[in-house]
């Protein structure tokens, strides 16, 4: 770091550009896990090796920590010129690491971010090209990434949304919206799925994908998840005192939340305070939360449906479980993810793959749900194929509760 400094210092009388690569190993934990440590410090020294290779003699090369390394080139050197050094470690790094007894294919994954003439210090830089290497591992891994200001606004704008979320429900600031579930027979709604929002005060409605992996990472997961069904529990109290029949709902649960053994006691209690069936509650799961702690798993949703609540599995075929899960937990309903819907209709892959899962929960006796449906064509198709319910822009967007009391008055 200080030699990092020296060079940025001169920089700043003398003009030139300091370019710092973050590297990263990909998947390097199962090297020491499959293969022991010793062979993995043995291929971080060839990566040390092969990094000292490529770089010019008054260049910079050093391992940062665990799998991370730093290279720092320095002078009068352009884009093309950072792009191409870039592309040569990627290279070297591709080819087959040779060790006693083992080979090894280990690829990396490169954040660069420079420093124009003693602009950037050696701290803001190292974080600049720690940020990119992650948007290289966003992209696909085994490529690098320039820093751009908007990948800082980005990080900036996260770390103050896990700073906000605390106070986003004391300060009422979480909000849910309930896309209508409709009968692909009758194309009458059969129940909702509530959706989670949060009316941010500086940056508005923030999309679930900015800030729900930011609860699923934090210690208020089991909070937000205890606010979303107490919450949908006293809508549907509303909507009873009004009159209108009640649909099940259904709300996703994270697997941490799973593992808890107080979520069945939590719906129990919840019941028991508003005086309603829990059979108006269907819990939706992940593939990826049955993987894990699979007896507390089973302990849990045993438990559940004792209670009366349907259990279903969200985004089904696309997470890394086992389909022996399908035998081992006591699941009532398969949704199908909408990256096969998208293009059912007319990719023979993707309607082969939604055929078969359709046939699959059918023998199984489960229902299914195709999510997504955006267009008569995918709708049509799902029909043939005896899917039982489907949700999607289609029929309706995700509403606020108060725009569903449209649809219950319609009965």
């Amino acid at each position: 770091m200080r030699e990092l400094e020296r060079r940025i210092n001169y920089h700043k009388s003398h003009a030139g550009v300091v370019a710092l690569m973050f590297l990263d190993l990909d998947r390097f934990k199962k090297v020491n896990d499959v293969f022991g440590h010793k062979v993995g410090d043995q291929l971080l020294c060839e990566v040390g090796k092969r990094l000292s290779g490529v770089v010019r003699g008054n260049d910079l090369v050093g391992r940062w920590g665990g799998d991370e390394f730093v290279v720092a080139i320095s002078g009068a050197l352009d884009e093309e010129a950072i792009n191409s050094k870039a592309t040569e470690i990627l290279h070297v790094m591709r080819e087959t690491v040779e060790l006693p007894g083992h080979t090894l294919n280990v690829l990396t994954s490169i954040g660069v971010a420079f420093s124009v003439d003693g602009e950037r210090s050696a701290d803001l830089l190292l974080q600049c090209a720690d940020v990119a290497m992650y948007q290289a591992k966003k992209l696909g891994r085994d490529n690098f990434c320039f820093y751009t200001e908007e990948m800082g606004l980005f990080v900036r704008k996260r770390i103050q949304i896990e700073a906000d979320l605390p106070d986003a429900i004391s300060q009422n600031q979480l909000l849910l919206n309930y896309q209508p579930k409709v009968s692909c027979l009758t194309n009458e709604v059969v129940g909702f799925e509530v959706l989670l929002r949060w009316l941010h005060p500086e940056f508005g409605l923030i999309p679930p994908g900015d800030f729900i992996p930011v609860v699923e990472s934090s210690g208020l997961i089991v909070d937000v998840g205890e606010w979303v069904l107490t919450e949908v529990a006293r809508q549907l109290v509303e909507w009873r005192k009004a009159g209108y029949e009640l649909l099940p709902v259904a709300v996703n649960i994270s697997g941490f939340h799973l593992h808890d053994e107080s979520l069945s006691l939590f719906i129990k209690a919840l019941a028991h305070q508003y005086q309603l069936n829990p059979s108006l509650l269907e819990v939706e799961i992940t593939e990826n939360a049955l993987t894990g702690d699979t007896d507390s798993s089973i302990a849990t949703m045993t438990e559940l449906k004792k209670l009366g609540i349907k259990l279903s599995v969200d985004d089904f075929g696309t997470g890394y479980s086992s389909l022996s899960y399908l035998k081992k937990f006591p699941i009532d309903v398969l949704k199908i993810d909408r990256s096969f819907i998208n293009e059912c209709a007319y990719n023979p892959d993707d309607a082969a793959i939604c055929m078969a899962i359709i046939s699959l929960a059918k023998s199984l006796g489960l229902k299914i749900v195709a999510e997504g449906v955006e267009s008569l064509e995918q709708l049509e198709f799902i029909q043939q194929q005896g899917c039982d319910i489907y949700q999607g822009y289609l029929y309706s967007r995700p509403l606020p509760a108060s725009d569903v009391e449209v649809l219950l008055r319609r009965g």
